[in-house]
């Protein structure tokens, strides 16, 4: 995401990270819990963390690759 994040905001990165205050950490986040949670628990396999790393993207604003929309919509689908 930080690669990202500097390739598409080379001069306005640390503005875009203020977005970040506002996004909802919570574990009980539906947002969060159809990413990044299994059976109650932190997942920290590939899928959750690259799912995870999605959903701060859209919150920065920040374009996805084919291959992370690829994944958004498994996530839709299942």
């Amino acid at each position: 995401m930080g690669r990202s994040l500097l390739a598409e905001e080379p001069e306005h990165w640390q503005e875009k990270l203020t977005k970040l205050k506002t996004f909802d950490w919570r574990k009980s986040n539906p947002e969060m819990i159809k990413r990044a949670m299994q059976h109650g628990k932190l997942s920290k396999t590939g899928t959750a963390i690259q799912l995870t790393c999605n959903a701060l993207k859209i919150a920065l604003s920040l374009p996805l690759s084919p291959e992370e929309q690829e994944l958004e919509a498994q996530m839709v689908v299942s």
